[in-house]
């Protein structure tokens, strides 16, 4: 937390004034997470990358009519398997 590589995840802990300090610190002295000016919350990241859009046929090799949205862990599997 120290170092800026973790957030203080207020939802589970939202009395924790030492994980509040450590935070806050990193932030100021920009930090791991704290680089960037605006990083990107790891619910909201989880949340994008949850799902894959797909709109091209790759075995095919043309464009859907309709995009395909499937779970990224069903992508990952048929790369596995395939």
């Amino acid at each position: 937390m120290a170092e800026g590589w973790c957030w203080w995840y207020r939802k589970y802990a939202p009395e924790d004034v030492i994980l509040a300090a450590l935070e806050a610190a990193a932030r100021v002295a920009r930090k791991g997470l704290w680089v960037d000016s605006s990083p990107m919350l790891p619910w909201e990241w989880r949340a994008l990358t949850s799902f894959v859009l797909i709109l091209h046929d790759g075995l095919l090799g043309h464009y859907l009519d309709y995009p395909l949205i499937i779970p990224i862990q069903e992508v990952f599997y048929a790369l596995l398997y395939w």
